[in-house]
Parts: C-alpha cells; structure tokens; sequence
C-alpha cells in the first residue's frame, strides 16, 4: 500500500473492487472527525470513498493537514521525554 510519511506515518492509500481508502495511520484519528465523514464508510483507520463519486479533493487536503499537525505533536511529545 502506497503510504506518505512525515514524523511517521501520515496517509496511505488502495483501490479495491467498489471503493478507494484512505487509511490514515492512526487509531484514534477519525473518532474526532467522524461528523465531518458521516456521509462516507468508515473503518477504525479509513475512510472509503466511492468509485462513482470525485474524490473530495478538500477533504483529503484537510485530512492530511490534521494528520501532519498530529505527527508534529506526537513528534514534540516524543522530543521533551528524552
């Protein structure tokens, strides 16, 4: 699966028979968006868009913005504990 990574993992992606995901490479992540994604499927870490529909070019913006934001905290934390 084709992931980006920056300050660890941050969005991958796959395209399967009815559907393309977004995996967002963290567990908690879409419980704190999940009103925002209501209209789409979702797993525990993705979102799956589906084929007969654009891609929500915004929304996948702003998700990997949230997810870059998130990594730089983590990231901090991980920095102040050594």
């Amino acid at each position: 699966m084709p992931t980006f990574y920056h300050q660890g993992g941050l969005v991958g992606f796959a395209a399967f028979k009815n559907h393309c995901s977004l995996f967002v490479m963290s567990g908690t992540f879409l419980d704190r968006y999940r009103e925002t994604l209501d209209r789409y499927e979702m797993t525990k870490s993705a979102i799956h868009f589906p084929h007969d529909q654009p891609l929500p070019s915004a929304l996948v913006k702003k998700i990997v913005r949230a997810r870059l934001a998130e990594n730089a905290r983590k990231a901090e934390q991980r920095k102040r504990k050594r």
